[in-house]
């Protein structure tokens, strides 16, 4: 194949040379760089699974400044010493700023870099290695942030918000108090070493700088990261699926470094590696970016046609939605909902309309791809005021009963926590967001409808919350499930790098299971890759198996990788 023949697979070496030039090279080096606060520890049977629900982006993908500020309060680290208050608005916008500043200086590798990295190490028959920033460049971003910004120095650079986050990562790597009242002058060479302990420490802050590290790293190094995460507690995983993800409409802020259709194509290139996970994802599908190129005001790629792409020839699995960032999975005409004013504008008024057309349109395509979708389905990471009810399980009743044999996994089962607009009168979690899900499946047991437990933090929380989560999930199984056959593993790794006990969060999910649910094998055995397969569609004769197939053949994959993902 020439330079020239597929400009997403080959995007120049001179591309990837100046890059690497530009970039950190010289203070690269091999190895994990993660050095989580808490060691992995091995289940004490052996378990696979498949992660139907994680992630590999990293910043060049994301609208990252806002992705962040959206992110923060509803996805800070739960189970971290705390060294923030997340809930001042100066700590925010602080740690705004530290992202910035960090990724400023270690700049993540675009998707059409990365192509050419694994474009070439394909045609010289080798796997592409880990090339990541080293944990040094990040500590020495964090070094410097604290030098510019640290009061006890003398320079007082920065906002208020910034002086309070160096404060923490000072109190953090030294277990002495804010430096604004540490006195004494405070060198680079101190300001290292402080933010090499800070990084490393059960902060708050540790966990955000280790997080800020990931997503600085190539793609093919996070999914071979994740792999590696679960063989070190001794899990074999079948597949992971990571989900791309498009909030740039909603957002405000384009994505100019790695927009989506090179994000389709850097998956495709690791999906076609021989070596390390196998790996098929969902490719993004935003409604509002649809109606966008459908009135012709976004002269971009058609949204609907990069899922046909993505889908039929690109190792795709699925599609992801985000209904969080502001509108319903359908009925968003009714008149009642709010949208920001700039969309209003553009769109002359008929926003939920449009946004119905688009979604409609997708449904119908992914009936007839047989190909699932994915859906953010907690009340978090609203893009607007209440925008996050909007993922509300009873707002997909309609789209089951409408589109009957479309397969969705709705995410984020497991926290019982948000009133339903379905819940009618009463309390939780009869009223619960999972009670109304629970109550369809009860009803409609054939239905290809799921729910994954992607980020279940309360499994690493205090002994009473696993204890009060695993009653819930008993009673959610014996009143609407007792086959478990709706439930599907997800970790939502690498958001779920945000907690300091992530390293061992299977295991934990696991023993969950086992222990304090009461599950026996062949239900923990469903939720952990079984139930996957029937969603994903991974069995023979179905659409989903045909597609791989044909893909594995044209690519010259093994079939043996194949074999492994079959649904069972």
């Amino acid at each position: 194949m020439s330079d020239n023949e597929d400009a997403g697979m080959c995007a120049s070496r001179r591309e990837l040379l100046a890059w690497l030039i530009a970039g950190p090279l010289a203070t690269l080096m091999p190895g994990s760089a993660m050095a989580a606060a808490t060691a992995c520890r091995k289940v004490p049977e052996s378990a696979q699974l498949v992660d139907a629900h994680c992630h590999i982006f990293n910043a060049s993908d994301l609208p990252a400044e806002r992705f962040l500020r959206y992110v923060l309060l509803d996805m800070h680290p739960r189970q971290a010493e705390s060294a923030l208050d997340i809930h001042d608005p100066d700590v925010v916008d602080g740690i705004i700023a530290l992202m910035t500043w960090v990724l400023g200086r270690n700049r993540a590798p675009t998707a059409r870099v990365e192509i050419a990295m694994l474009e070439r190490d394909r045609r010289r028959g080798i796997m592409a290695g880990a090339i990541r920033t080293s944990v040094r460049n990040i500590e020495k971003a964090v070094g410097d942030f604290l030098v510019q910004h640290s009061g006890a120095l003398g320079v007082g650079g920065g906002s208020r918000g910034e002086g309070k986050v160096a404060d923490a990562i000072f109190a953090a790597g030294s277990g002495r108090g804010p430096v604004g009242a540490a006195g004494a002058p405070f060198g680079e060479g101190a300001a290292r070493q402080t933010a090499r302990k800070a990084y490393a420490s059960k902060t708050d802050i540790g966990t955000y700088l280790r997080w800020f590290e990931l997503i600085t790293r190539y793609r093919h190094d996070l999914a071979d990261q994740l792999q590696q995460d679960y063989a070190c507690q001794g899990i074999s995983v079948k597949m992971l699926s990571p989900a791309l993800i498009d909030y740039d409409k909603w957002l405000g802020q384009d994505v100019r470094t790695s927009p989506m259709p090179d994000q389709v194509e850097v998956m495709d290139c690791i999906s076609q590696r021989d070596k390390g996970p196998v790996v098929h994802g969902y490719v993004a599908f935003d409604p509002l970016r649809q109606a966008y190129h459908d009135a012709d005001l976004d002269a971009g790629f058609d949204p609907i046609d990069l899922v046909k792409l993505a889908i039929r020839d690109k190792g795709f699995v699925g599609v992801k939605l985000y209904p969080p960032m502001g509108f319903k999975p359908i009925g968003n005409g009714d008149g009642e909902q709010k949208y920001p004013a700039d969309v209003v504008r553009d769109l002359k008024g008929g926003v939920g309309i449009a946004l119905d057309r688009s979604l409609a349109k997708l449904y119908d395509t992914c009936t007839k791809l047989d190909a699932p979708i994915i859906a953010h389905a907690a009340r978090s990471n609203g893009a607007g005021p209440n925008y996050a009810d909007r993922a509300d399980p009873a707002f997909w009743i309609p789209v089951f009963d409408r589109w009957p044999r479309l397969r969705v996994c709705l995410a984020h089962f497991g926290r019982f926590d948000a009133p339903s607009a379905a819940g009618g009168a009463g309390s939780l979690p009869d009223t619960s967001w999972e009670w109304t899900f629970g109550r369809y499946i009860a009803a409609h047991p054939d239905r290809p409808v799921f729910a994954d437990i992607s980020y279940l933090a309360n499994v690493l929380a205090s002994p009473d919350v696993v204890s009060h989560t695993a009653a819930r999930f008993r009673d959610f199984v014996a009143r609407f499930d007792p086959e478990v056959r709706h439930l599907v593993f997800g970790s939502d790794w690498i958001m779920l790098g945000l907690e300091n006990r992530y390293p061992d969060y299977a295991g934990r999910v696991i023993e969950f299971l086992r222990q304090s649910c009461g599950f026996d094998q062949p239900r923990i055995d469903r939720i952990l890759h079984q139930n996957a397969g029937r969603f994903l569609g991974l069995g023979r004769g179905n659409a989903a198996w045909s597609r791989l197939s044909f893909y594995y053949s044209r690519n010259q994959l093994s079939l043996s990788r194949l074999k492994q993902i079959q649904a069972t």
